[in-house]
């Protein structure tokens, strides 16, 4: 019984639920990767778009770049969804259409940045100025999202 006791106690402290999450996909050359995330705090929304899935982050970033296996610091809630062919193709679209000019010359600061890693180039624009290619795609990645996004005003 005592070594039960101890063998549970192990467990218990020496097992990190968020480790079961981080690290457990891999990036490949062709996945569309998005994070969303407030410029003050290490919240985040990632999302990786892959061939027939789109896996779906919220927690803690690591300040490392969006095409890094170590991105993600600790994992709040992670869903994931298959992707049906049209839905795959929309997005790779949208993807595609993307550039890093922002609507207005302008750089709000205190806001949500969106960084986007398409065919190895990072796009990045902010989430209350960013063009209408981008504000395309982000809506089509809000919508189908299983988990609720909550672009909440930072001021």
């Amino acid at each position: 019984m005592k070594m039960y006791c101890l063998f549970l106690i192990l467990m218990l402290v020496g097992c990190d639920t968020n480790s079961l999450y981080e690290n457990d996909f891999s990036i490949e050359k062709e996945d569309i990767i998005i994070s969303i995330y407030p410029g003050s705090t290490n919240d985040i929304y990632y999302f990786i778009i892959k061939k027939d899935e789109l896996i779906c982050i919220r927690g803690e970033g690591t300040g490392k770049s969006i095409s890094s296996d170590n991105y993600i610091k600790k994992v709040k809630e992670r869903k994931n969804i298959k992707l049906v062919n049209d839905e795959y193709n929309l997005l790779v679209k949208l993807a595609g259409e993307l550039t890093n000019d922002l609507k207005e010359d302008i750089y709000i600061l205190d806001s949500w940045d969106i960084e986007v890693y398409f065919n190895e180039n990072i796009i990045k624009s902010d989430y209350y100025n960013m063009n209408d290619n981008m504000e395309k795609f982000i809506n089509e990645i809000i919508k189908i999202s299983p988990i609720v996004i909550d672009i909440y005003n930072l001021v």
